[in-house]
Formats: C-alpha cells, sequence, structure tokens
C-alpha cells in the first residue's frame, strides 16, 4: 500500500510540472515538447529587406522563457556557430520552459563579412535599441528582437566575440543595478568563465542602445558572453559557447542533469577605455591578456610616412581585457579596454 501511495505521489508532481500549454510565436502554435523555427522577415519603410532566423524550442515541463541571441555583430562567428549545433544539443523532453533563439542576428553584416555596421544602412545593431519600425533597416531589426523576443523572454543572454580587429579574453558582463542583478550574477557563475565584469550603468528605457542594456531595463535578468577573437571561430569555441549555455541552464534548474562546478572567477569591478587621438597605422605592444602597468607603453600609432603621431600609454595597472591589432586605426576608435584587477598582488607579478 505505501509503495502505491509512492507511485502516485510522484506521478502527482510530474504532472504538476508538466507542460500544458502551447507556446505560440509569429501566429504558429509550439506544442509542449517541440521546436519550430522560424524565417522572420523584416521591411523597413525605405523598402530595405532581411529576416532573422529563429528557432523556438518548447519544453515538456513548465518552466521561464529564455532567449538566446547570436550574431547581433555579423562577423563574430563562434556565436553564430554555437547556435547553429545547440538545438540539436537540447532535447525538449528534458527542457523546463521555452526557448527563443536568435541564431543570426544580423543576417545582411553576416552574409557581407561586415565588422561592426549593417552594409544596408551602415549602423551598428547594437547601438540602436530598442529599436524603431519607422526606421533604417537596422533599427527594424532592433525593433523587432525587442518586441518579439526581448518583451517575451524571462531571462536572456546576449553572446558575442571579438570581431575581426579585436583580441579578446573571454569574460561574462552583466549589469549591477535591480533586482535583476543577483540572478544574472548567478547566471554568469554559472557559464564557468574566467572573467566576470559588472557594469553599475542604469539603462535609460527608450534610449537603451544595447541589447543586453534594453533587457535589464525591463527587470530581465541578462548576462553577455564574450568569447572569441579576429573573426576566427573553430568547432571547439562553438563547441565551448553551447557546452556552457547548457551547464548555466542545468545549474539554474530550467534543464535536466548534473551541473558542472567551476572555479569562482575572478570580477574585474572598473574598466578603462582607450581611444585613438589620430588616424594612422597602429602598433601594438601586447596582446589581449597581457598584465600590465601604470605607465605601460602599449603601442604607438604613425602617420602612412611612419612618423609616431601617439604613443599610447597605460593609464592604470592591470590587464588588457580586448584591444585593436589590426593596423588601421580611426581618431575616436576604442584601441584597448582594460580591467583593474580587485587584487593588486596580482598587479605586482607582472
Amino acid at each position: 500500500m505505501k509503495s502505491i501511495l509512492v507511485v502516485l505521489l510522484a506521478l502527482g508532481i510530474q504532472l504538476a510540472v508538466g507542460q500544458d500549454k502551447p507556446f505560440a510565436f509569429q501566429n504558429t502554435t509550439i506544442k509542449p515538447g517541440e521546436r519550430k523555427s522560424f524565417s522572420v522577415t523584416i521591411k523597413a519603410p525605405n523598402g530595405d529587406t532581411t529576416f532573422i532566423p529563429i528557432t523556438v524550442l518548447h519544453g515538456k515541463s513548465k518552466g521561464p522563457v529564455l532567449g538566446l541571441i547570436a550574431g547581433i555583430h555579423g562577423y563574430e562567428y563562434p556565436p553564430i556557430m554555437a547556435l547553429q549545433e545547440l538545438p540539436n544539443k537540447i532535447d525538449p523532453e528534458k527542457l523546463r520552459g521555452t526557448i527563443i533563439m536568435v541564431r543570426i542576428a544580423n543576417v545582411n553584416a553576416f552574409f557581407k563579412r561586415s565588422v561592426f555596421y549593417n552594409p544596408a544602412d551602415g549602423k551598428n545593431l547594437n547601438r540602436v535599441f530598442p529599436g524603431n519600425k519607422a526606421g533604417t533597416i537596422t533599427e527594424c531589426i532592433a525593433h523587432t528582437i525587442t518586441t518579439e523576443v526581448i518583451s517575451r523572454c524571462d531571462y536572456l543572454v546576449d553572446i558575442h566575440a571579438g570581431d575581426a580587429s579585436e583580441d579578446l579574453q573571454p569574460y561574462v558582463g552583466f549589469y549591477t543595478c535591480g533586482k535583476q542583478f543577483s540572478t544574472a550574477r548567478k547566471m554568469a557563475d554559472a557559464l564557468g568563465f574566467p572573467w566576470v565584469i559588472g557594469s553599475d550603468n542604469v539603462p535609460t528605457p527608450g534610449n537603451t542602445k544595447y541589447c543586453s542594456a534594453e533587457a535589464v531595463s525591463r527587470g530581465i535578468p541578462t548576462v553577455a558572453i564574450e568569447y572569441g577573437k579576429l573573426g576566427h571561430v573553430t568547432s571547439e569555441e562553438a563547441g565551448f559557447i553551447s557546452a556552457r549555455l547548457m551547464n548555466m541552464m542545468r545549474t539554474m534548474e530550467w534543464y535536466d542533469g548534473v551541473p558542472q562546478k567551476y572555479s569562482p572567477p575572478v570580477e574585474i569591478k572598473a574598466r578603462t577605455y582607450i581611444e585613438a587621438e589620430h588616424t594612422g597605422i597602429f602598433y601594438p605592444n601586447f596582446k589581449s591578456g597581457a598584465l600590465i602597468r601604470k605607465g605601460t607603453l602599449l603601442g604607438t600609432i604613425t602617420d602612412p610616412f611612419n612618423n609616431t603621431i601617439q604613443e599610447i600609454l597605460s593609464p592604470i595597472d592591470g590587464f588588457i581585457i580586448y584591444m585593436t591589432v589590426t593596423p588601421p586605426i580611426t581618431k575616436g576608435e576604442t584601441i584597448f579596454s582594460l580591467g583593474s584587477y580587485p587584487n593588486s598582488s596580482i598587479q605586482r607579478e607582472n
């Protein structure tokens, strides 16, 4: 009799957490345990058109809506390739909740191999959120992602890499404002990256500019992954990102399985940006990840006749998070992003 009660109790728990409602997306019904892919067409008022490839996975069990976005910048290949393989690793039977997966946000930039900007209108998709349906094609893309994806999410991961000109160290970023912070920090730690970087900026609703900031302005716990560099991609890099996303989902109990525990990351609490004062040719002296002291000569800029026009000195003790490494440099362009270590003993090791 006791064993029968145990079985009935277990069955009752299973039924209680089972998904009983379909998920609607783009006027399509997705049943529990199903996945469907969509080519979401976007048309700007001037006639420019594009599309966004989106896959929705609706789990068998109840749970939150998770948004995964790759390809905000079309030359950042590791995130894009990670979301090409990730759907095949997810079993909807083991998924608690729903995933809306934007596989390539900026299709125009991807197929044109364009760094930072959408070649259709010359705009940076990660500077125009929440977008504008009456604007240019990039603004329309941002508007669609905001209304069709971000607004429906309970959690969001915005996945980036170093673009074609950027040497970058892997890290996870998040905003430290609002109630979303504690959950975002838990998501970041579950990804198991060596460094995490918090921003104390408070996004302004209606003028957030960044994809992740738009989500945070809505109170959605959000993290931004940075992994990969210089426009390169390998199967190992794509696999790393997808594996860490799976681990995050297990840690947050959105997917069945035992998560892996990683060493606590080093938290970078302050960042310093160095911009080019002149347009010219850049000669770096270091690579990303290098430990540097205040006053260190990080690189030089010359004119086309090889005359030095700027010496770039580090204003802090710290390390190089990411940097431009290609020769062409434009006045006002960010050359270095530096992080200050919280532990001064690490600085003295350099």
